[in-house]
């Protein structure tokens, strides 16, 4: 995932969430929580739906 407070200025890149030859996710689709958690929703290479979820602005995410 990558990260930035202004579009025109840096942007941070986090690890990489999972193994490509793993799990292999695209197209993220991010929601932003009233609690201030942040999901994303990719689909997988296997035809089903992964998660992740950040507490911190998208900083460090936790993947089930």
């Amino acid at each position: 995932m990558e990260r930035t407070r202004n579009p025109l200025g840096a942007w941070d890149r986090t690890p990489p969430l999972n193994d490509a030859m793993d799990l292999g996710t695209i197209q993220p689709t991010i929601l932003a929580w009233r609690s201030g958690m942040i999901e994303i929703l990719c689909r997988t290479k296997q035809e089903v739906i992964a998660e992740a979820w950040s507490g911190d602005g998208g900083k460090i995410w936790i993947t089930n």
